[in-house]
C-alpha cells in the first residue's frame, strides 16, 4: 500500500468518525421505512403519569451521554426514551430516533401532553428525541449535560423543533 493510499484511507476514516459526532444519536435518515403501528396503551392519571415522569428523571439526571449506551454509566437520547417507555408504560419501542420518529401519530406542538415523543433535527443528518414533561419542558439525554431537562421555547430546541409523536393515548 502506498503512503498516498494509506492517508486517503485515513482521511476517510477521520471524516467518517467526525460525521457520526454530529450525528448525535440518531443515525443518517435516508431510506424510507415503514411505518410501525401504533402502540396504543390507554392513558393513567395525568398527575401520576407526570409523577412517575419526573421520578424516573430524578433517577436518570446526570447520567452522561454515551451513543449505543444502555445504562447508567452512560446512554444515548432513544435509548432513554426507550428505556423510559418499558419501565414506566410497558410499551416497546425501537431503539433508534430514526425509527421512533415514525411510532404512533403524529401530533402538533400544541396539542403536546406528558408522555408525548419531540424530535428536534439538530444538523444536516442528526435527530434528536426526548419526552415531553409538561409545563413546556422536556427531558432527554443531552451531549454535555447527560440526563437533563429543557424548555421547548429555548431559543435552540424552538428553532430545531421538527415533529412531536403520541405513543400513549
Amino acid at each position: 500500500m502506498t503512503l498516498k493510499v494509506f492517508e486517503k484511507m485515513l482521511r476517510c476514516a477521520a471524516l467518517w468518525f467526525i460525521c457520526s459526532i454530529l450525528a448525535g444519536c440518531s443515525g443518517i435518515f435516508k431510506e424510507p421505512v415503514d411505518l410501525l403501528p401504533s402502540a396504543v396503551v390507554k392513558g393513567a392519571d395525568a398527575t401520576k403519569t407526570r409523577g412517575a415522569l419526573d421520578a424516573y428523571y430524578d433517577e436518570w439526571v446526570g447520567t452522561p451521554y454515551r451513543q449505543g449506551g444502555k445504562g447508567h454509566g452512560g446512554l444515548d437520547c432513544s435509548g432513554f426514551v426507550q428505556q423510559a417507555y418499558a419501565t414506566l408504560f410497558g410499551v416497546s419501542l425501537p431503539r433508534t430516533t430514526k425509527m421512533q420518529a415514525r411510532a404512533g401519530n403524529r401530533i402538533t406542538r400544541s396539542e403536546l401532553k406528558p408522555t408525548d415523543l419531540v424530535f428536534f433535527k439538530t444538523g444536516l443528518f442528526g435527530r434528536h428525541v426526548g419526552i415531553y414533561n409538561g409545563d413546556g419542558r422536556f427531558m432527554h439525554v443531552s451531549t454535555k449535560k447527560g440526563v437533563s431537562l429543557s424548555r421547548l421555547d429555548d431559543d435552540y430546541w424552538s428553532d430545531n423543533f421538527w415533529q412531536a409523536r403520541r405513543i400513549i393515548k
